[in-house]
This record gives C-alpha cells, sequence and structure tokens, in this order.
C-alpha cells in the first residue's frame, strides 16, 4: 500500500509543482515586490492547501482498497463448507462441498491443489451454486495407490466419489488436466455429466512449447503448491515418505508421459 500512497502523492503533486511554476510577469510587467509576495503567500497557502487535500485524497482511496481486500478476505475465510475422504477405488479422495444449488464439479489441474486452481473463484461460484471440489490421486490431501496416473482413471475416481455422494448429474469445469479429466468423465460416464467446461486442457503434448516438458523434468518440491510443502494443520515440512510427497513425484513422473 505504501507505494501506491507514495505514487498518488508523487503524481499529484507534480500536478500543484507545474500549476504554481508560472512566470511572476503580467502582461510582460515586473511585478512590484510588495504585490510579489502577496502573490507568493497566496501561492504558498493553496499549495499547502491542495497538498493536504492530496494526501487526504489518497489515504481515502487506499483506505477504501484495503476495506475491499478486507471484505474479500473476511468473506472466503467465513465461508461454509463440509470436507471429508471417501475410499474411492483404492484411495481415500479429500473433498469439500461449498454453497446449494445445480451441482457443479470443480476438478483442478495438475499438480495443483482445490485452492491453488480455484481458491478465487469458490466464493463466488458458491452463491447459486453446489460446488463439488475434488482433489485428485496424489494431489493434495488425497493418496497415491500403486497404479498409474492416467485421466481415465481420473475420471473413474471422480464418478465413484459423486455415486458416493449421491450427485446424479452434474456441471463439471475442469482446469488444465482437469479439462482432460473433465472430458473423460464424459465419454465414460455420460450419466453423471450435464455441461462440461473444459479450460485451458491441452489435448496434445505438441500443444505446447517444448520448455514446458524439460521444465517438469527438472521439478523441485519447492516450486509445488503450499500442501505439499506444508500440512493443512501445521507449518512443519511433510516429511518425504508421506502420500503427499511420493504422490507428487508420481504426478511429475507420469505428467510427461501423458
Amino acid at each position: 500500500m505504501a507505494k501506491k500512497r507514495d505514487l498518488c502523492f508523487s503524481d499529484n503533486l507534480v500536478l500543484i509543482i507545474r500549476f504554481f511554476a508560472k512566470p511572476k510577469t503580467v502582461s510582460g510587467f515586473h511585478i512590484g515586490r510588495h504585490h510579489e509576495r502577496k502573490q507568493i503567500m497566496k501561492r504558498t497557502i493553496i499549495y499547502y492547501a491542495l497538498a493536504l487535500l492530496t494526501i487526504a485524497s489518497c489515504n481515502n482511496a487506499n483506505q477504501k482498497e484495503e476495506n475491499i481486500n478486507r471484505m474479500k478476505a473476511t468473506t472466503q475465510d467465513s465461508l461454509i463448507f463440509k470436507n471429508g475422504y471417501s475410499e474411492v477405488n483404492g484411495i481415500k479422495m479429500y473433498y469439500e462441498i461449498y454453497g446449494q444449488g445445480k451441482p457443479l464439479v470443480l476438478i483442478h489441474g495438475g499438480g495443483s491443489t482445490i485452492e491453488t486452481t480455484f481458491g478465487r473463484v469458490i466464493p463466488l461460484f458458491s452463491k447459486n451454486r453446489q460446488l463439488i471440489c475434488i482433489e485428485l490421486q496424489a494431489h493434495g490431501r488425497t493418496g497415491d495407490r500403486n497404479t498409474p496416473i492416467s485421466f481415465e482413471q481420473d475420471a473413474d475416481d471422480v464418478a465413484a466419489l459423486l455415486n458416493k455422494l449421491s450427485i446424479d448429474k452434474a456441471d463439471i469445469f475442469g482446469f488444465s488436466n482437469g479439462g482432460n479429466t473433465a472430458l473423460q468423465i464424459a465419454i465414460r460416464h455420460p450419466q453423471l455429466s450435464n455441461k462440461i467446461i473444459a479450460g485451458s486442457a491441452l489435448l496434445k503434448r505438441n500443444g505446447t512449447f517444448p520448455q514446458f516438458w524439460e521444465f517438469m523434468k527438472n521439478g523441485t518440491i519447492e516450486q509445488m503448491p503450499h500442501q505439499y510443502v506444508y500440512s493443512g494443520e501445521t507449518d512443519h515440512p511433510i516429511p518425504w515418505q508421506t502420500d503427499h510427497l511420493k504422490g507428487w513425484r508420481t504426478v511429475v513422473s507420469n505428467a510427461i508421459e501423458l
């Protein structure tokens, strides 16, 4: 905020200086000293008044922005939701449910979680929809198993979870890898699928730059979302032997093959 306040003040200060930086002449004649002093005093008084108004207006603008950001944070923090785990095809799948209304399933991107992909839009979507947010195999708080990761398997896992939650039919929004999973749900489980929204889905390996795959080969745990490095209840790193980080290694290795 300090940077914005400084910028706001400095911009207006430049305008004030330019306004008062006028030559001390009137119609080409030199102003008398007495008259000049009066003019300088007037300008000084007006200058300080405008400077104070500028500071006040900047403070008000920044205060309003701070209040808006605080309201947004409070709204998100105060959202009521249910969460839990369900035994699905040999893994404990984590999910969260927000709001009421027509079901909308949210499927995160590869190497991501509910929060990292959808954290900022959940408050908006949950105003008039029931959100079923899912973390896929070896992602976030969902466990891993000794089977390959694939979009088809993810689709079957999501379908099984929806059946356990008694969701007969839903709109499905998947982002990135989640978009491919959403498409597979429509193909493999059409009875569950209403509208499918596939955002930024990568349908072909050559649909992105080669550097993308090089990055995947050289990825480190420090580059992964918060949930992979820290648990949800403490800021202490999760040991390497847990499902979260073993799953992360699986995600990286399998993403190159997908």
